[in-house]
């Protein structure tokens, strides 16, 4: 065999890997069939030219609706592709999406409750990761197995995500994903709250939908019942514990 031969051979047998992985995606769950609907309030959502899921790919949630009643798939697809977003999956919905999906070229996710191990705790994150720097707009930092401690600012732009908490010790102007695992008992911590968005465990908030009394102050966001919460942390009491109460 020549030597051109075996290098072709070898590159052959490296052609492709499969890897799992977990990476954050954008979840669109809907709570109507109704695509007018659905597109008006798309339209009012992404109308700041800076919104963060502009050309983002998305899983379209239907476990919301009764199976009977389902919008049309490809309809739905040419909406979000109208708005610059990128259907790459659906979840939940009937036989009849499993099969439009299919024909569209979309994925198939199975539904939380299948794929989740029934009976197993999801798993709190391990090792953490710290960073003493200011995150840049542009910039993404991802901490996979646990904790992210932000030692300064995330500026507007910039994406932080952790499988567990995320602490910034500074102003946070950029993104914040915790649990991207599914740990619905991380937290986000930060001594300034104005973000772009807040994400849970896939839950989201974005930044007109966090009130204004917060901006600026000192704030931790967290899950209750499946609704992302968000709490104004105050100073440490005589008994030197920590005080806060719900502001949105």
């Amino acid at each position: 065999m020549s030597t051109t031969q075996a290098a072709m051979m070898k590159v052959s047998q490296q052609a492709l890997r499969f890897k799992g992985t977990m990476l954050p995606v954008t979840v669109m769950e809907l709570f109507t069939a109704d695509l007018v609907a659905l597109e008006q309030h798309l339209a009012s959502k992404l109308q700041d030219p800076s919104a963060f899921f502009t050309r983002s790919p998305l899983v379209l949630n239907a476990e919301r609706l009764p199976p009977e009643l389902m919008p049309d798939l490809a309809a739905l697809v040419a909406c979000c592709q109208r708005h610059e977003l990128l259907p790459i999956a659906v979840r939940g919905g009937n036989h009849v999406w499993r099969e439009q999906a299919w024909s569209l070229g979309l994925g198939w996710i199975d539904t939380q409750d299948n794929a989740r191990p029934q009976n197993k705790a999801v798993p709190h994150a391990g090792a953490g990761l710290i960073v003493e720097r200011t995150i840049r707009s542009g910039q993404q930092v991802w901490s996979p197995k646990g904790d992210l401690v932000i030692l300064g600012s995330v500026n507007e732009g910039a994406e932080v995500l952790a499988a567990g908490s995320i602490h910034v010790y500074g102003t946070l102007r950029g993104r914040a994903l915790a649990g991207i695992h599914g740990d619905h008992k991380a937290r986000i911590f930060c001594m300034q709250m104005d973000a772009e968005l807040l994400a849970i465990a896939g839950n989201y908030k974005m930044a007109e939908d966090f009130a204004s009394p917060l901006r600026g102050k000192p704030v931790q966001t967290y899950l209750e019942a499946e609704r992302l919460l968000l709490a104004e942390l105050q100073l440490p009491t005589s008994n030197g514990g920590w005080r806060s109460w719900l502001q949105a």
